[in-house]
């Protein structure tokens, strides 16, 4: 298998007791093999960008 380069992405912005976050994995949204098990079983493609966002209130 090639080798593969993947771009995560983090962001965290605070203000007063509220907290952002978002979260970006495989930015450019790049198709890649993730594995091989063997010729019969094949090969399987890794995820494609996934967007994961929180928002938290601190009392």
């Amino acid at each position: 298998m090639p080798s593969v380069t993947l771009v995560d992405l983090a962001a965290d912005y605070q203000w007063e007791n509220y907290e952002l976050q978002l979260n970006v994995s495989n930015l450019f949204d790049k198709r890649y093999v993730a594995s091989c098990f063997s010729a019969s079983a094949g090969c399987f493609y890794g995820e494609g960008r996934k967007i994961v966002g929180a928002v938290r209130y601190r009392w």
